[in-house]
């Protein structure tokens, strides 16, 4: 299933629980509408009452809850490094001196942050404002590796047909848990979502 397509499904179900918590008939009820707008996690529009929930590979965090709330985890990616193939990257200490492209913003961009420092590394990172800009950024040979959840990167690597032309370093950096991302402010609308998804 590609990297966008589970959580959508996940929120079509929850879509069509509060449509039916709601009473609402039809799913063309203007009140409730399904919208995709861009979100990342430095601008997250449920904290301005745009959207009700984000369907998309946020991570839950502690950061990211101070703002916001999420459901019951959904998915569990790990924090994974992706080199080219046959490149003399075997490890993650292999990374000093190296560019290594994250997503700014991202969970991914803070625990290699903090690997970094325990392990005294100089690891210049290479922060790109979104997922396809960071994988390019790789791609195109301007950074040695890149720091990702796995399953957007294998997702990624998929569409691209690149499967062949990089690998992953065996190591992880963490577990990045998917919820789908509600506001703090409903909690009567999270129970529905939880319920809905358990």
């Amino acid at each position: 299933m590609s990297k966008t397509i589970r959580p959508v499904l996940v929120c079509l179900v929850v879509a069509g629980a509060a449509w039916m918590a709601a009473g609402v008939g039809r799913v063309a009820e203007p009140a409730l509408a399904a919208q995709a707008p861009a979100v990342r996690p430095a601008d997250l529009v449920l904290t301005n009452g745009r959207i009700d929930m984000e369907c998309g590979a946020t991570s839950d965090t502690e950061a990211n809850r101070r703002d916001v709330d999420f459901s019951n985890a959904i998915f569990v990616a790990v924090t994974r490094v992706a080199v080219t193939k046959g490149a003399a990257i075997k490890s993650m200490r292999d990374l000093n001196r190296r560019r290594v492209a994250v997503m700014q913003g991202s969970s991914n961009e803070q625990v290699l942050e903090q690997f970094s420092r325990d392990h005294k590394l100089a690891i210049d990172l290479v922060r790109g404002n979104d997922l396809n800009t960071s994988y390019a950024t790789m791609r195109l040979g301007k950074a040695d590796a890149l720091a990702m959840d796995d399953i957007l990167l294998i997702g990624m690597m998929n569409e691209a047909g690149d499967q062949g032309r990089f690998e992953f370093l065996d190591e992880t950096l963490s577990s990045e848990p998917y919820g789908i991302m509600v506001r703090k402010d409903d909690p009567a609308f999270k129970r529905l979502v939880d319920k809905t998804i358990n």
